[in-house]
């Protein structure tokens, strides 16, 4: 859709001059749901169009485009001309979802994507949806990071509580070992003490036995 404003507001005030001056004009376009072929000779044709042999006041527009599909087709040539080795040229493809062109009066071009509308009503409900998603999220967040925190106090704990059980394993060893040594050593000591009384009684029956002879 293609709209052409043409204002004539002749100026009382002033002697005429240029009848052009009274005139203000401006272009508005809105291109939607298009898929356009052009091949590539053709777009470099579209150049003359822009060029002006008698230069005029600049022509202001608006265009927006949304959802349009330009594929550019570039030249064919003959088979029996191309080598096997060279490379096909490609077609390429522009994909424009939402976007809006405009020329200001200055003959200045602004290429931007088209913005929300903020003061809609759908729009300050969709702010309000991401306000709340965002103060969602970050309770979430703080949940975790407390929650993580009490999961590192935790391994912490584990791996100190797992150091002591280590400490205490390694001392069941050692004592285990000094009971053994104990026992052992007991057992010297009691077969020691065997020794001794058997030499004892056999000095003394050496004794009775000089005695009586």
């Amino acid at each position: 859709m293609v709209r052409l404003e043409h204002n004539i507001m002749p100026k009382r005030d002033e002697k005429l001059i240029n009848v052009n001056e009274w005139k203000n004009d401006n272009v508005t376009a809105k291109i939607n749901n298009v898929f356009l072929s052009l091949n590539s000779n053709s777009l470099t044709s579209l150049a003359d169009f822009f060029v002006d042999e008698h230069p005029s006041k600049t022509l202001p527009f608006e265009a927006t485009i949304e959802n349009t599909t330009i594929k550019l087709c570039s030249p064919t040539q003959n088979d029996a001309l191309q080598d096997e080795t060279s490379i096909k040229p490609t077609d390429t493809e522009i994909h424009l979802s939402r976007l809006k062109v405009e020329r200001t009066n200055d003959g200045l071009v602004c290429v931007e994507p088209i913005k929300e509308n903020c003061n809609s009503p759908h729009s300050g409900n969709q702010q309000i949806e991401m306000i709340e998603e965002f103060k969602k999220i970050t309770i979430e967040n703080e949940y975790l990071h407390r929650k993580l925190g009490t999961l590192e106090r935790l391994k912490e704990e584990n791996l100190e509580l797992r150091r002591f059980q280590e400490e205490n394993k390694s001392l069941k060893i050692l004592l285990s070992e000094a009971q053994d040594n104990i026992s052992k050593l007991l057992g010297e000591k009691q077969n020691l003490l065997d020794q001794v009384h058997v030499l004892k009684e056999s000095k003394t029956n050496m004794i009775v036995t000089s005695s009586k002879r």
